[in-house]
């Protein structure tokens, strides 16, 4: 099962190397709720370290679209407990 969902993120950190972030809920029980922070690397693009600076600047806001794949487990790993 794939489920997509569609959120927000503000850049609140670039140096150049790599960008921090945060992601937003938008709708039901997440609207406007953290969820997250992500970083994503300069050497993920072709941009230069101030290309990159420049796209993602900090305060700005993004929409992101995010999928979760989600599987069975095969029978035979052991059983693991989350507390």
């Amino acid at each position: 099962m794939i489920i997509r969902n569609r959120v927000e993120g503000e850049i609140v950190y670039n140096d150049g190397r790599f960008a921090e972030v945060e992601i937003y809920g938008t709708k039901g029980a997440d609207e406007g709720l953290l969820l997250e922070t992500i970083q994503f690397h300069v050497e993920d693009t072709s941009d230069t370290r101030e290309e990159f600076q420049q796209r993602f600047r900090v305060g700005t806001w993004w929409n992101i679209s995010t999928s979760t794949e989600i599987t069975p487990l095969p029978a035979d790993l052991p059983e693991t407990v989350i507390d």
